[in-house]
């Protein structure tokens, strides 16, 4: 694999739920929903971007499909 098509997972504390930041193994940048928390429509753009702490934008709850 790729160094750029590498992710790491970091939990996020405090939600009561399994939620994580996905982070970019070869730029440390994490997975961001362009637009804020508010952009919640069908859609919206992902991006890299600056991790930050609470952004809800930038936090994921993995999901087990059958």
């Amino acid at each position: 694999n790729a160094q750029n098509q590498r992710f790491l997972l970091d939990a996020v504390s405090g939600y009561g739920e399994e939620v994580y930041r996905i982070r970019a193994e070869h730029s440390q940048q994490c997975l961001d929903v362009e637009g804020g928390p508010s952009a919640t429509q069908n859609g919206a753009k992902v991006q890299q971007y600056t991790c930050y702490n609470n952004q809800l934008n930038q936090m994921w709850k993995l999901e087990r499909i059958n």
